[in-house]
């Protein structure tokens, strides 16, 4: 049928985490520089009011990890033939006010983005008077708006997916989480995925460290999420087992071993084939009868039966 082969059990989406990552500290580093010239004004401290332009500058201007930045979409709009810039992290930053406690790993795990029917305008009513809409099936998934400021807050929605996908860091590795020259490229980067937030300042301020943020949040990490974070350490533990047992093998010195120069050919064999070649030269000299003429007539004779028996 021209289809490619598929061989997962599992559904897999991309998380761009260090353009994700970049934004951040970008912010974090505006922020930084708002506090040194004594601003008091913050202009990220409502969500309503963040705007789309810095995201997308931290974008264009990180080009050192310009291949591993999610991109920014022409998506359709309230029609087709209106278009918005949009991508997945603007879609975490403006969900529902339901979904305030959902990290961004479990946002690109169990939830997607869907363009708006009539049945989920149906569905979305808030009018208690309305008659409940009876149809056949399993009943629908759970679905919210986006807040007012999403570029697609009157064409598209969340909805849950009935089955989870499996996210996919693309990018440089989350790092081990017991390096000291690291530890805050990590805590970073697990805050980032685990630590529910819309803007930086819902994660770390300007003053406080990455890894001391990390170990005020870690104890309220859901189960899911400490079971990944343990999955992405046990990951790193089995690739330096595996470098240590491959440098063991390597420098390992191979055990030494007899060289057998033994043959299955035997001495005694070629002496017994020497006196049957005598006697066949001896038979051949006192009883020349005894031979083919077809054979005589070939001068090589001899040779040729010595060969044959050797």
């Amino acid at each position: 049928m021209g289809w490619p082969d598929h061989y997962t059990s599992h559904t897999f989406v991309k998380i761009y985490l260090i353009g994700i990552e970049c934004y951040l500290e970008q912010s974090l580093g505006k922020l930084k520089e708002k506090e040194q010239l004594n601003c008091t004004t913050n202009e990220y401290d409502s969500i309503d009011e963040l705007p789309f332009h810095i995201l997308e500058s931290s974008y264009e201007n990180d080009g050192q990890h310009e291949d591993q930045n999610e991109s920014f979409e022409l998506e359709s709009g309230v029609d087709d033939n209106n278009l918005v810039l949009c991508n997945k992290p603007i879609d975490y930053q403006l969900r529902p006010k339901e979904l305030d406690d959902v990290c961004l790993y479990t946002f690109y795990s169990e939830y997607r983005k869907a363009k708006m029917t009539t049945f989920d305008n149906y569905l979305l009513q808030d009018d208690p008077t309305q008659t409940p809409l009876l149809r056949r099936g399993r009943p629908a998934s759970d679905r919210w708006k986006f807040q007012s400021t999403h570029p697609q807050y009157s064409s598209h929605l969340i909805i849950r997916r009935s089955l989870s996908v499996v996210p996919v860091l693309v990018g440089p590795f989350i790092l081990r989480r017991e390096r000291e020259d690291t530890i805050e490229r990590y805590a970073r980067a697990i805050l980032t995925l685990f630590c529910p937030w819309r803007n930086v300042l819902d994660i770390c301020d300007p003053y406080t460290s990455w890894s001391d943020v990390l170990q005020l949040h870690q104890s309220s990490f859901t189960t899911k999420s400490n079971r990944v974070i343990e999955n992405i350490q046990l990951l790193h533990d089995c690739k330096r087992d595996r470098d240590s047992d491959l440098f063991q093998l390597v420098n390992q010195p191979l055990p030494s071993r007899s060289i057998n120069t033994s043959s299955p050919y035997s001495d005694a064999n070629a002496e017994d084939t020497e006196e049957i070649l005598a006697l066949l030269n001896e038979s051949i000299d006192y009883y020349p009868s005894l031979l083919n003429d077809e054979i005589i007539e070939n001068d090589g004779v001899r040779a040729s039966t010595q060969r044959e028996y050797l």
